[in-house]
């Protein structure tokens, strides 16, 4: 009976035994690190980590919210489907300056002016935060991610006495704020507007604004604190860790406005030479409405298949509309139904009001689309004109 007394005595002392925050020498330094937009579509937007150095206590830890599990069951699913935990990883400084290095993208620092009793409760919050039980979180890109999630932490720990002015504030949406950042990787750009749906178009607020690393850094670096001595900068000193080589800016040969510009014009000059002919089978134009109908499945599948808040109410399904699969496959065909070519005529006459509205739609609409929208609305009313009016159909 004793020997179970103390085992069970000595359980509920273990989870103060096993974890314990060091305190902080009054020599601590804590940063906010901001490293710039890498080559790659994942590393666009930057990224952002707190750096708490004490070397009073061997403490050089990088605090990063952007990390994930490769070996997470069913990964690839879970990242498609919206639902993959991203976790809080720790680790020192020269990894994150050496990848950085690598990848060729500068590292700045920003030396925060904190108290002591600031830095531990910053410091405390971080801790807890990765702890098993509390590191994993479900990632969003625009609301809850690698960047807000240190501004959270900020406030968390720095409560009142943190106070973000909002001169960077310009009554952007959330598509506007990451325009920018895509202007290199036009392909890139137009795959997130067409996935992204009417809630991305939202205006963000000037907190939101700091979802971008960018956006965090300027924020912080125009804040005030209360600390010893009355209200202060927030920003101590700014710290250039590593400079980046300029990169050498490529003018893109080709474009998406250019590659549908082209089919525009192939389209167009074909549907004016084969006007008089009475052709069996739209072989070009199943090939066509099926690319546009198994894309319409995509956004769909975005819009109810996923977790991912920013891609539902996509008004890109107006043109792109999973039923063109059914009639693509009808096209193929020698013979097909009246009522076939009167889906085109209601298609083509949707789509030119999708196009004429372009402009004041809830959602903004990439323009590189234009072409490829003029496309499907001279082949849907000359499909309905050659089905119809050249009486090759069958009646139902």
């Amino acid at each position: 009976m004793m020997k179970k007394f103390w085992l069970l005595l000595l359980s509920a002392f273990i989870p103060f035994i096993s974890f314990s925050i060091p305190q902080l020498s009054p020599y601590a330094k804590v940063s906010l690190i901001t490293v710039s937009p890498g080559q790659e579509l994942y590393s666009s937007f930057g990224h952002s980590a707190i750096w708490i150095k004490d070397d009073s206590n061997h403490i050089d830890k990088i605090y990063n919210y952007g990390t994930f599990d490769f070996d997470t069951p069913g990964f690839y699913s879970k990242f498609v489907r919206g639902k993959l935990l991203y976790m809080l990883s720790v680790s020192r400084s020269d990894y994150l300056i050496y990848g950085a290095e690598q990848e060729q993208r500068s590292v700045i620092e920003q030396q925060l002016n904190m108290t002591s009793s600031q830095k531990q409760k910053l410091y405390n919050f971080l801790e807890i935060n990765y702890l098993p039980e509390n590191r994993y979180y479900k990632y969003d890109f625009f609301y809850d991610n690698c960047s807000s999630r240190l501004r959270d932490a900020f406030k968390a720990a720095l409560g009142d006495s943190l106070q973000f002015k909002n001169i960077a504030f310009k009554n952007q949406s959330f598509r506007q704020l990451i325009d920018p950042y895509l202007v290199n990787k036009q392909f890139q750009d137009l795959g997130m507007d067409l996935g992204l749906g009417a809630p991305a178009d939202r205006i963000a607020t000037p907190s939101q604004y700091m979802f971008l690393p960018d956006h965090l850094m300027n924020a912080i670096g125009n804040a005030t604190v209360l600390s010893d001595s009355g209200k202060t900068a927030f920003v101590a000193r700014n710290n250039v860790l590593f400079k980046a080589n300029q990169p050498k800016e490529e003018s893109m040969l080709v474009t998406p406005a250019m590659v549908f510009a082209i089919l525009l014009l192939i389209g167009g000059f074909s549907t004016f030479v084969t006007w008089k002919k009475r052709p069996q089978k739209f072989t070009m134009d199943g090939i066509l409405f099926l690319i546009l109908g198994l894309f319409g499945l995509l956004l769909l599948f975005l819009w109810f298949g996923t977790d991912h808040k920013v891609t539902v109410h996509n008004w890109n399904i107006i043109w792109a509309f999973p039923t063109h699969i059914i009639v693509a496959i009808l096209l193929f065909k020698k013979k097909r139904s009246f009522s076939t070519g009167y889906y085109f005529l209601f298609n083509g006459i949707v789509v030119l009001i999708f196009t004429a509205c372009i402009s004041i739609l809830p959602q903004e609409i990439n323009m590189a689309i234009v072409p490829l929208l003029l496309l499907i609305i001279i082949r849907s009313f000359t499909l309905y004109y050659k089905i119809t009016k050249r009486r090759n159909y069958y009646p139902i």
